[in-house]
């Protein structure tokens, strides 16, 4: 009963997505999310690339304190950044989707 309902909310979500995308590409708000998530997911990809780098290149005492000193919160910083008013888009972005639904109804 709880999966049922876990894989409905999943399965909504996904499908509230791709319709998102199909039907709101043009408008402001979706073009602000999409390109915030993408900054994030290269904030993400940076920290995972400049560990392997540091840790190929400095012993593992080194490239951990120089990961936890250094490189961390640094790119904490860059990615938690565009979150910032991301809940606050994504809101407007489903109200002018509903509201779109609304009036073709």
């Amino acid at each position: 009963m709880v999966n049922s309902r876990l894989i409905d909310t999943y399965l909504f979500q996904f499908k509230l997505h791709k319709e998102l995308k199909l039907k709101m590409s043009n408008d402001q708000n979706y073009i602000k999310f999409k390109n915030r998530m993408i900054v994030i997911l290269g904030g993400t990809l940076r920290v995972i690339v400049s560990f392997a780098i540091v840790n190929l290149t400095y012993d593992a005492f080194s490239a951990a304190l120089i990961t936890i000193l250094v490189i961390m919160p640094i790119m904490a910083v860059l990615t938690l950044v565009p979150l910032i008013g991301l809940e606050k888009i994504r809101v407007q972005l489903l109200k002018n989707y509903f509201l779109s639904l609304n009036q073709t109804f």
